[in-house]
């Protein structure tokens, strides 16, 4: 039996090495596969070496890199800093703790035997409460330019309301751009022939002869009477202030009963029913008598308060048109 020797691995300082007494011719027929051996120590060593060197240059260049994010964010913070504060200055004062707020957390409800305490505002310390910068209470300040703006569209509003107020003083008759051009007694003739006018349409309005009304409303309202606009300019030609006074408010009586007149207006029911009853027609035609009457009253009070001698024209001028 013969033994095998394998060959053998050092794992001191010295290097491997075969058993000198084995030929080549024995080491051939031995080994029939390769053997792998391991390194030696010193070649060991030696990759340990460069991979130590590979971390440590790793290790420098992070520092490195850090070390100039560093120096980045400082000039970034100075900068910032430089843009608040005054050039050339750096705040070095330390931070000052914030006051607490009359309306803090710190106030107390007060109670009905609480003493005294420093938390509540007295009148020694509203000056001071109210001296007190907020993050809230900066004071928004306007330019020269822009309060003369101000000042001179406040004037132009008060001009405005100040003409606005005497302009509504002043009554409506004195605001009339065109004067009566004709005697007083010319605008009374037409009013005067009213009156035969408004008999006529009591006639037509106590009968119940409803198509009639409107055509004898447009002979009074409209061409040739024109009964309300010659009211008024013979309202204008008085000079006494009372009387003219008196004459608007007759003026205005008119128009409310001349409306009044036709029932239409004021029965609205009427239009969509149709066909009326004989009570209903006795009530409209009574209504609208009624009307008649106060128109015609009403003009005599309007006569009254004219001159007499023009009313007296008027008439005569009146019967010689018949």
């Amino acid at each position: 039996m013969s033994l095998t020797l394998w060959p053998c691995v050092n794992f001191d300082s010295r290097p491997a090495c075969e058993h000198p007494a084995k030929s080549a011719t024995q080491r051939s027929r031995h080994f029939s596969r390769p053997v792998h051996r391991r390194p030696c120590r010193p070649q060991r060593a030696k990759n340990d070496d460069a991979e130590d060197r590979q971390l440590s240059e790793r290790l420098r260049n992070a520092e490195s890199e850090a070390k100039e994010l560093r120096r980045q964010l400082d000039a970034a913070r100075q900068t910032a800093g430089t843009a608040t504060e005054e050039p050339g200055k750096q705040s070095d004062a330390p931070t000052q703790q914030r006051r607490s707020r009359i309306d803090g957390a710190d106030l107390k409800r007060e109670g009905l035997f609480s003493g005294r305490s420093a938390n509540w505002l007295d009148e020694s310390g509203i000056s001071s409460a109210f001296r007190a910068k907020g993050p809230v209470e900066a004071v928004a300040t306007i330019t020269q330019d822009e309060a003369a703006v101000v000042k001179r569209r406040l004037l132009i509003g008060l001009g405005l309301a100040a003409g606005a107020t005497a302009l509504a003083l002043i009554p409506t008759d004195s605001l009339r751009l065109s004067k009566p051009s004709k005697p007083l007694f010319l605008y009374l003739v037409p009013i005067v022939r009213s009156q035969e006018l408004l008999m006529d349409l009591e006639d037509i309005v106590g009968n119940g002869r409803w198509d009639e009304l409107e055509p004898a409303m447009a002979r009074i309202q409209g061409s040739p009477t024109n009964l309300v606009q010659n009211l008024r300019d013979a309202a204008v030609s008085l000079t006494n202030g009372r009387s003219k006074d008196q004459a608007g408010t007759v003026i205005r009586q008119i128009v409310d009963d001349l409306d009044a007149i036709d029932y239409r207006q004021y029965y609205s029911s009427v239009k969509r029913r149709g066909a009326n009853t004989g009570a209903e027609n006795q009530q409209f035609a009574d209504f609208s008598v009624r009307a008649v009457k106060s128109v015609r009253a009403h003009i005599k009070e309007f006569l009254a308060l004219m001159p007499a001698s023009d009313v007296s024209q008027a008439r005569e001028a009146a019967q010689s048109m018949q």
